[in-house]
């Protein structure tokens, strides 16, 4: 009787935990139709907006180490933004426009331009 009673309370007891705090797990399906569909669809020439962080611009790592905001947002061609289509091609950027974005580097308030590229069309290309 004992083993019984103090495994329904160890029965309890995981059933409360687990409840007191409710996983939410967002699940979906893509069915085969709709998965060639969409492959079928795809457009590779769609630049996507990526974060740029201040690190990966080295104009303003030469000046100071900090900035706000920390990174830009910037349309890119790059290996997450599209696939292409048989062995040896690459995604690449191949229409861009000129953009001049300020920083405020933090180490002396003042205002830093820098000069970017904001890619605008890709296509893929032989890898070089």
């Amino acid at each position: 009787m004992f083993t019984f009673s103090v495994s329904v309370v160890l029965v309890i007891v995981l059933f409360t935990l687990t409840n007191a705090h409710p996983r939410r797990h967002n699940h979906r399906k893509i069915n085969l139709e709709d998965n060639f569909l969409s492959s079928k669809n795809f457009k590779e020439d769609q630049p996507i907006l990526r974060p740029i962080s201040v690190i990966e611009i080295p104009e303003l790592m030469a000046k100071g180490r900090y900035y706000q905001p920390d990174f830009v947002v910037l349309k890119r061609c790059d290996y997450e933004s599209g696939y292409c289509k048989g062995e040896g091609y690459c995604l690449r950027e191949t229409d861009h426009e000129k953009l001049f974005v300020e920083f405020k580097n933090l180490d002396n308030d003042e205002i830093t331009t820098v000069r970017l590229s904001n890619h605008l069309e890709c296509a893929c290309v032989p890898c070089s």
